[in-house]
């Protein structure tokens, strides 16, 4: 059986399903996470810093922390792990956290409607 895409659960949990506070937190998420993912992307493909990739990956894990997307989490902590090792990257490991990178941006793709969709169900009368 396969995981769902989006567990709400822990945001359900922290905003005591207060719709108010679960439309800001997924607005947030979806003006930030986007660009920050399209960074983490560039950083990748430029392979300047592998530094600064580590520190990108980690601050997107705070993002899907509380809006869980399936996997998401766990392949931005392989990329974290990989990058932060200080080693040099060879291009096998570099294909590695490619290949990480494109199933976050697939899973992402397939998440965002879906969290506009629940954004929707919990905006505020009047916004």
């Amino acid at each position: 059986m396969q995981e769902q895409l989006i567990d709400f659960g822990f945001l359900r949990e922290i905003s005591g399903n207060d719709p108010e506070y679960m439309f800001e937190v997924i607005r947030i998420f979806l003006d930030s996470t986007p660009e920050g993912v399209k960074r983490l992307g560039e950083m990748i493909a430029t392979g300047d810093s592998w530094d600064a990739v580590s520190k990108q990956a980690h601050s997107l894990k705070s993002s899907v922390s509380v809006i869980k997307i399936r996997g998401v989490y766990d392949h931005l902590a392989e990329i974290e792990n990989i990058t932060r090792q200080k080693q040099e990257i060879n291009e096998d490991t570099k294909d590695k956290i490619t290949q990480l990178f494109n199933t976050i941006v697939t899973t992402f793709a397939e998440a965002e409607p879906v969290l506009v969709e629940e954004m929707k169900k919990n905006k505020p009368v009047g916004e």
